[in-house]
């Protein structure tokens, strides 16, 4: 009956464990960069970094020593690498694309925020045209804003100003994910991965120039 009840805790907590959302935030304004990553409600500042309190004493500085080189590996002729292990470059990036996709098909976004001014008084031709380059990304990013149900909250503003001397540009992402999702993201390409090279591994002769009948 114990050893029930311990179970039973330890599937809880791993069940919680995986409601728990890791947030993640980033901001551009004023021409300074933030970010910051928020787990379980604990922030963690990511950019720029807390500066650390310097020791009151110097220390003293080790004499360095001089590790001898270790020998490399030599790889022998005709053993397959990684890429030829996971079916060729070609299934390699197949599979690189997929993950990412995938991956930000489970991401959640908050908010995203773009707020663009072009502006050059030296050259308004110049800046004009950047005005209707902006737009035209614009026209490519809204669409597709507006059709992903992960997206939650997204605004876009661009502007011209022909009285400014610099353009701005201001940003704001924030997206979150949960514990779980991620672990199962992580173990099934992983998974997968791992199938695939034992798979290609047992396929060894195949890479080398070994295959053939043996009886020929």
């Amino acid at each position: 009956m114990t050893a029930l009840i311990v179970l039973a805790c330890i599937a809880a907590i791993l069940i919680a464990l995986g409601f728990v959302r890791i947030r993640l935030g980033a901001a551009l304004a004023e021409g300074k960069f933030s970010a910051y990553a928020k787990i379980a409600g604990v922030r963690i500042d990511l950019f720029p970094r807390p500066e650390k309190e310097k020791p009151s004493e110097p220390k003293k500085e080790k004499p360095e020593k001089h590790e001898k080189p270790k020998p490399e590996k030599e790889k022998k002729e005709g053993e397959p690498g990684i890429i030829e292990r996971l079916g060729g470059l070609g299934e390699v990036i197949d599979f690189a694309l997929e993950a990412v996709a995938d991956f930000f098909d489970m991401v959640y976004t908050d908010i995203f925020r773009v707020k663009f001014v072009s502006a050059n008084k030296k050259d308004p031709a110049s800046a004009a045209s950047i005005y209707g380059y902006a737009w035209c990304a614009a026209g490519i990013i809204i669409p597709h804003l507006d059709n992903n149900k992960n997206v939650k909250k997204y605004s876009v503003s661009i502007d011209l100003d022909f009285e400014a001397e610099k353009p701005i540009v201001e940003l704001e992402l924030r997206v979150s994910v949960s514990v779980g999702r991620l672990v199962r993201f992580a173990f099934s390409k992983g998974f997968r991965v791992l199938v695939t090279i034992l798979k290609n591994g047992k396929k060894g002769g195949a890479f080398n120039g070994k295959a053939g009948n043996q009886y020929a």
